[in-house]
């Protein structure tokens, strides 16, 4: 799972990159009729087009879900982990109990 999420990370900050090279190969006058009209970015001071946007939202719903989901399971599967070993603990006093009352029984 860690290593879709990376890769998918991986996917998105290359495709961002890419549109970042773009958009400064463009001519200035061009960059700068877009740069007055676009949402500047934080990280890299371009516009983000449309894609960028979509994409980074998408990015971080995916990874808020993901980290949501793993909560879940680590929780879940430690509750069923704790609940087996009790299972298994009150198996073996049974089994030592018994042997305990037959030694004290017959011997």
């Amino acid at each position: 799972m860690r290593k879709l999420l990376f890769a998918l990370l991986q996917t998105l900050v290359y495709k961002i990159s890419q549109e970042v090279i773009v958009d400064t190969n463009t001519s200035d006058s061009k960059y700068t009729a877009s740069k007055t009209r676009g949402h500047k970015s934080q990280f890299t001071g371009h516009s983000m087009s449309l894609r960028s946007k979509f994409l980074m939202g998408t990015a971080l719903i995916l990874i808020v879900v993901c980290f949501i989901s793993a909560f879940i399971i680590y929780y879940r599967e430690k509750n069923l982990l704790e609940e087996s070993a009790y299972s298994h603990t009150e198996l073996v006093m049974a089994s030592v109990e018994a042997s305990r009352a037959y030694v004290r029984d017959e011997l």
